[in-house]
Order: C-alpha cells, then sequence, then structure tokens
C-alpha cells in the first residue's frame, strides 16, 4: 500500500515522499535487512486457549510474555507459577521491553491482549508505575529512508482517562530519537494529515473497542549505522488518586517499517537516486 508523500524526518533530510516509491526503491536481493518488524502483529505466541484473566471492562484479556524465560505471566500466574510457552521462540517473538520487575512479575515483560470478540491480538506498552518502552533491533543501511507505520488506540475506558500518547524513536540504541508521526486514519477523534512529535489518540463515543488511528513517519539512517532501534515509549501512566485507580496505557497493532528510497548528498540537499 502506498502511503501519502511524508517528510522524511530522525535525520534532519527534509525532502517530501513521492506519490511513487516504486522506481527508488532498493532490489529485495539487495536489501541486507528485514523488510519487516518481527511479529509486528503480537500474533505469535497465541493466546487463544490459555487460562483467561481478563483486564477491566472484560473486552479482552491478557498475559505478559517474559521472552528472556519464554513464560506467560498474569495476575494468576507469577512469581513461581508462570506458564511456560510450548514452543517459544525469543527470535520469531521479537520484542523486548524496558520494564522492570515489578509486583510479582518479571522484568522484561511485554504485555500481549487478545480481544474477546474478534480474536485480535495487540500489546499494550506497560504503564504501571512508570513510563516504558518495547523495542526491536534492526538491521540498516547508510543512506536508507526508513518508513514505519503503526496503529494506535487508548487503553483507557468509560470514566476513566480517554486518551493516551506515546512516542517512535528510532536510532542505535541508547542514541534513539524521536521520529514524527503523521495520522494516517481517524476514529473520529483526530486530524488525518496532522504530524507530530507525540502520537496521542482519544477514545470516541463508544468506549467498548479499540478505536484504532494510524500513524507513519520516516527515519534517515547515517552514515556509518548498520543497526538501529526502534522504540514505541509510552508517555501517559497509570495514576493513584484518594479515591480511585486511574488506568492508563497504549494499545498499538500492525507495526512495520520498510525501505523507503535511499538517498545521496549533493552538500545540505539530498538527491533521489
Amino acid at each position: 500500500m502506498l502511503l501519502a508523500p511524508l517528510a522524511a524526518c530522525g535525520q534532519s533530510a527534509s525532502t517530501a515522499m513521492p506519490a511513487s516509491t516504486s522506481e527508488y526503491a532498493m532490489p529485495a536481493a539487495t536489501v541486507p535487512y528485514s523488510d519487516h518488524l518481527v511479529n509486528g502483529d503480537f500474533e505469535t505466541p497465541s493466546l487463544d486457549g490459555t487460562p483467561t484473566d481478563y483486564i477491566t471492562s472484560r473486552y479482552a484479556n491478557w498475559k505478559y510474555v517474559i521472552p528472556d524465560k519464554g513464560v506467560f505471566q498474569d495476575d494468576n500466574h507469577k512469581d513461581t507459577k508462570s506458564l511456560p510457552i510450548s514452543g517459544f521462540n525469543a527470535a520469531a517473538f521479537g520484542w523486548k521491553s524496558d520494564t522492570p520487575a515489578q509486583n510479582g512479575f518479571d522484568t522484561g515483560s511485554v504485555e500481549i491482549q487478545r480481544d474477546v470478540k474478534t480474536g485480535e491480538q495487540f500489546a499494550e506498552i506497560v504503564s504501571e508505575n512508570g513510563l516504558y518502552s518495547i523495542y526491536q533491533d534492526v538491521s540498516a543501511k547508510p543512506g536508507e529512508v526508513m518508513r514505519w507505520t503503526l496503529k494506535h488506540a487508548p487503553r483507557g475506558y468509560a470514566g476513566q482517562i480517554d486518551h493516551d500518547s506515546m512516542q517512535v524513536l528510532v536510532g542505535p540504541a541508547g542514541h534513539e530519537t524521536v521520529s514524527p508521526a503523521t495520522r494516517l486514519t481517524s476514529n473520529g477523534t483526530g486530524k488525518v494529515g496532522e504530524t507530530s512529535d507525540t502520537i496521542t489518540t482519544y477514545a470516541n463515543a463508544n468506549r467498548d473497542f479499540h478505536p484504532w488511528e494510524t500513524y507513519t513517519g520516516t527515519y534517515l539512517v547515517p552514515d556509518g549505522v548498520t543497526k538501529v532501534r526502534f522504540t514505541f515509549k509510552g508517555l501517559t501512566k497509570s495514576s493513584a488518586t484518594h479515591d480511585k485507580f486511574v488506568r492508563s496505557g497504549n494499545l498499538i497493532d500492525d507495526v512495520s517499517f520498510q525501505p523507503a528510497y535511499p538517498l545521496t548528498y549533493d552538500g545540505n540537499t539530498p538527491q533521489r537516486e
């Protein structure tokens, strides 16, 4: 699917995306890295058939995946009661997180949810007691413009926070920078075509389902860089007040990237090859 023209970001390239990128795309045989983030739809491992632990409002069940141990954890299965994941493959799962050990759950947990009506799986960027991230490292080619897309929705439900915010950061591990996001689709609460350093999606009038919006952005791989980290960082967190605990947490799905087009340089002006 071709996306709307965008400005390259991450580095300060200011060229617009062409209406068609096929003539600029690198031939598949010469691209030295995967053309997708692993498990961007979060369907691996499947939660189907696992013991059910529902989140509030019962629109989804959930599990933490602990990729370093290959186990599931939830409120009924943590500490020494973790559930081994049959045939778990950390490389096929793909995701890691910077979530610390807390509340009986192990460090590095990645939360997967499964919609009880559709069976669709997606991730929540955990926001319990802090602002955390999930991420993947991918091979990259210097001078390549990498285009990412994702779906985003708020974790909040009726009577609680009505939006969630996050950022996409891309770059060498430990030196990631914010990749501005352009909204491609709206659930009726956001403006299509709007670009910001922060992804914020509001719930619409129907709070019983995930009001997904789609976002995209680009990153120009700097000279000398052959591996970059795609980091998805939550900017809203759960909080406690004197009378209630307010839940928050960014939901994401269908995360992907693909090479857009290579650039050469003449002074400070990028030119398409």
